[in-house]
């Protein structure tokens, strides 16, 4: 190397422990070492998890973008242990580390590092939903707790509706008829962890189909892609109960069909098509009006 310096004359810079040197000869051209090919590789590498508890376990990537040949690895993993694999696996016990990877393909090399934090005690997370079931409204009140980790937790819910909250409890009600999955996310420094409180929302009411003919009706919030199933069950067996489902925009289908009732009930499915208010009306094929239980939820 210092041969190829004396004759060419170039500035030469330190790169990950490597002496890179370029000649541009006065036209802008850098890049070029004397020899063909770039003066490093460009070398990507991953750590998963980068932050845990101890003994924490990593799974390692690395690699080369466009190599100029045949590539060998050398990681250093901050903690007096190495490996010459390219994706290795090591454990770690507590402390800050920074692991380093070196790539050398042919007689070019490059390097990445990725930073390693292991702390005693693991972050712990646990959440819950007062209400886990209801009809719409349905206020629900979350609470959340944890430990561990490096203190100093920040919170952040997702209620799965499109909702979102930042304090350790919380309080959301859902408008609208669907199966939710409340997700708290709580970090403490780098280290994160997650938590997950289910909530079921639905349509469960009573209703009164008069007799000759009438039809009685309920409506309730939902949106696009959701499938629903619609369950009619009257009081009195010898009743017939059937269902038309009308969408916001008053398109509709007879859902249940009156074709499936039996016994005093009735089922039915549907992908909803549109997002908003959606009634359901409710009739009886025999015209003997009654009772009729209507239970609608997401599938």
């Amino acid at each position: 190397m210092l041969r190829v310096l004396l004759v060419l004359g170039i500035g030469c810079t330190l790169l990950f422990g490597w002496i890179g040197c370029s000649d541009d000869g006065g036209n802008g051209d850098s890049g070029d070492s004397g020899v063909d090919g770039p003066t490093a590789l460009s070398v990507t590498c991953s750590a998963s998890p980068e932050a845990g508890a101890a003994p924490m376990a990593v799974s390692f990537t690395a690699s080369v973008a466009s190599p100029p040949a045949a590539c060998s690895y050398a990681w250093d993993f901050g903690d007096g242990k190495s490996d010459t694999a390219q994706n290795p696996q090591h454990t770690y016990a507590v402390g800050d580390f920074t692991a380093k990877v070196t790539a050398t393909c042919g007689a070019i090399s490059g390097g990445c590092e990725r930073p390693i934090k292991v702390v005693t005690d693991p972050l712990v997370v646990t959440c819950d939903a007062g209400t886990n079931t209801g009809t719409p409204p349905l206020a629900v009140s979350f609470t959340s707790t944890a430990s561990g980790g490096l203190g100093g937790y920040t919170y952040a819910w997702d209620f799965g509706d499109g909702e979102s909250a930042t304090t350790q409890d919380a309080q959301h009600t859902y408008k609208r008829v669907g199966k939710f999955a409340a997700v708290l996310t709580v970090a403490s420094d780098v280290l994160k962890q997650t938590c997950t409180a289910d909530v079921e929302v639905h349509i469960d009411e009573q209703v009164t189909v008069p007799a000759g003919g009438g039809k009685a009706q309920t409506t309730f919030d939902a949106v696009t892609g959701q499938t629903l199933r619609i369950t009619l069950t009257a009081t009195n067996t010898s009743l017939v109960p059937f269902g038309y489902l009308e969408h916001p925009d008053g398109t509709g289908t007879y859902l249940p069909d009156e074709a499936n009732a039996k016994d005093g009930k009735n089922t039915g499915q549907a992908t909803l098509t549109q997002d908003g208010t959606h009634t359901q009306f409710i009739f009886d094929s025999g015209n003997t009006g009654g009772e009729v239980q209507v239970l609608i939820e997401e599938i």
